[in-house]
Parts: structure tokens; C-alpha cells; sequence
């Protein structure tokens, strides 16, 4: 191999810094020692190094929080190429990890949610190595929420109304995941419903003014979709108009 001289040191040096160097690259090094009157020895036998810095990975996934998507599909980017990255080596909790694909430095895989709330994904260090048997290092953790589940609606109890009063209908409608839209409806023959309001957002509160006419039969349903699309309802007690 071709001999690059590289720096000559005082007397008495027992280190040497070679900065000018490339990752994954292997060097061999010898020294000389010169005496005072300029005799030179030869070369010593050489020792070898592979500078080098550990795999970086990122993980991504293009999918938005919240999601009912499953399984929600994630791609691993290393550095560099790598072997010995396996399925059991992403840490997933509240999921379970499918479908490990790929190679060199590019993965893909499928977080499966086991149930609504929060899902953390991430890769620790040393689950996979380079060349030279340097592992990874740790990932950072990807947390998404996963609801599949419609929104809970409860009316409140509604007592007996008098004509013309002012009934303000009351309910509680939770979801994990934003509550973007509420339907108010109302049936004064205890079978038939019809709109009487579309409202945005997590309101709770609906004033209805009671028409000028006796029903023994009435009730009210309220309607609440999710940021998802998730819908469900409630159907309120059978109340009187006197």
C-alpha cells in the first residue's frame, strides 16, 4: 500500500490525533524514530483504525393524529446500511409491530393498535448495525392517538314542559378525538325526528322554545360526529308538553 507521510512530533509523544480521516474508512499506521544525528529507523509494524460514528435512524409515518387507520404504516431511515433489524426490535406500546420490510437502510412496517388512546413507536439503541458492527443510535418516539370509537352522548333528564316555556337541553358528548359537529333533533309523536339544528363544535347546551301545543309524546336526539367521521347518539326520556 501507498506511504502518506503525515506529521512529524517532538521527542517523548505517545499520541497522535489524524483528523483528516473518512467514516468506515480502514487506515493502517507505522511510525519512525530519528536520532540526533539524523539516522532514521524503518517502519514500525503498522496497526490499523476505522474511524467511525454510529448509524443515526429516523422514523416516520405520513399519518395524522388522531387516526382510525390500522395498521398505521411507518418507515425507518438509517444513515447507512445496516443488518440485523427484526421486528422485535422496535418498541411499540398499545400496538403491536407487522409486516417488517426492506433492507440496507430503508424499512417500512405496520403499527397495529390494540385499543383507543395514545401509541408510542421507537427504535432503542444497538437494533441494528453497520459494517463494522457499530449499532445504532436510539431513535426518537413517535406518539399518535388512535380512536375508533364514535363519541359517548348522555341527554340529560328533561321533566315536563309547559307551552311556551324554555327548555334548555342539556348533554355530555366525550370522544378522545376532537368533536367537530353536533345535530339537535327533536319528535313531538315519539317516532318521528326532524332537524331543528346543526351545531360546530363540543356546545353542550341547546335552547328550544316550547310551542304553543299539548303533546304527551316527546323527545330529543342529539347527534355527535367526531374529527374522524365516528358518529353516534342519544335519544332523550319521553317527556309531556301540559
Amino acid at each position: 500500500p501507498v506511504s502518506t507521510f503525515l506529521a512529524s512530533v517532538p521527542f517523548g509523544t505517545e499520541t497522535y490525533i489524524d483528523s483528516d480521516v473518512t467514516n468506515d474508512v480502514q487506515y493502517y499506521y507505522s511510525i519512525t524514530s530519528i536520532d540526533q544525528v539524523g539516522h532514521e529507523s524503518d517502519l514500525s509494524e503498522s496497526v490499523s483504525a476505522i474511524p467511525s460514528v454510529p448509524p443515526s435512524i429516523t422514523i416516520t409515518t405520513e399519518t395524522t393524529s388522531p387516526t382510525n387507520l390500522n395498521p398505521v404504516p411507518f418507515t425507518v431511515q438509517f444513515s447507512e446500511d445496516v443488518t440485523g433489524f427484526t421486528e422485535e426490535d422496535i418498541v411499540a406500546q398499545n400496538s403491536a409491530v407487522s409486516n417488517l420490510s426492506g433492507s440496507g437502510s430503508t424499512y417500512t412496517f405496520g403499527v397495529v393498535p390494540i385499543a383507543d388512546g395514545e401509541v408510542t413507536v421507537e427504535v432503542p439503541a444497538d437494533a441494528a448495525a453497520d459494517w463494522t458492527g457499530m449499532g445504532n443510535t436510539a431513535s426518537e418516539t413517535i406518539t399518535f392517538i388512535y380512536d375508533n370509537s364514535p363519541p359517548m352522548v348522555t341527554i340529560s333528564e328533561i321533566s315536563e314542559q309547559g307551552t311556551m316555556d324554555t327548555l334548555i337541553l342539556e348533554w355530555q358528548a366525550d370522544d378522545i378525538s376532537e368533536i367537530v359537529e353536533q345535530n339537535v333533533y327533536l319528535s313531538m309523536d315519539g317516532e318521528n325526528y326532524d332537524e331543528l339544528e346543526s351545531l360546530s363544535g363540543s356546545i353542550s347546551t341547546y335552547e328550544w322554545y316550547v310551542p304553543n301545543v299539548v303533546s304527551p309524546q316527546n323527545g330529543f336526539i342529539i347527534q355527535a360526529i367526531d374529527e374522524l367521521g365516528l358518529v353516534s347518539n342519544d335519544t332523550s326520556n319521553t317527556f309531556a308538553i301540559v
